[in-house]
Parts: C-alpha cells; sequence; structure tokens
C-alpha cells in the first residue's frame, strides 16, 4: 500500500536539495496543491526545472486547493490515503 503524502514547498525543496526528493516521490504518492506546485515550478526557486521534469514524468500529483474540496477530491482519487505533511 502506498501512503498519501501532501507537502509543503520549503519540505520540496529541502528534499530536492539533499537529493531525496525522487526516491521520496516512488516511495510515497505525493501531492501538492496547485499553489505549491506554482511556488516551487517559479523560475530562480532551486530545483524549479527538476520540479517541472518530475512532474512530466508523474512522480507527484498536482490539486486544485479548495478547504471544501482538497481532502475529498484526493480520497476519491486515492483510496489508500494515509499520511499527511
Amino acid at each position: 500500500m502506498t501512503l498519501l503524502v501532501f507537502t509543503d514547498a520549503s519540505s520540496a525543496i529541502l528534499l530536492e536539495k539533499t537529493g531525496l526528493f525522487t526516491s521520496f516521490s516512488k516511495a510515497f504518492k505525493v501531492m501538492f496543491t496547485s499553489s505549491v506546485f506554482n511556488e516551487i515550478t517559479q523560475a530562480g526557486y532551486p530545483g524549479a526545472a527538476n520540479f517541472q521534469n518530475a512532474f512530466k514524468n508523474r512522480l507527484f500529483d498536482v490539486v486544485p486547493f479548495s478547504e471544501t474540496n482538497l481532502v475529498e477530491e484526493c480520497l476519491k482519487k486515492n483510496q489508500d490515503a494515509g499520511l499527511f505533511f
């Protein structure tokens, strides 16, 4: 069973800087809100190009953020949800 993990921009950038993001995203089902995705893929941000490539390679998913639908939508999409950062 793969655990679902929501992470923020800071955590993602630190994982990328340490070279652990790819391993992390293969071990867990990584999810970002659209605002986090927009932040980590901005030109000039550490690892922006790597995050763009990781998204193209489907190493994580992006969900639109709304307090009413964030968890519900992800649970519908991922029956194995388990871990939230």
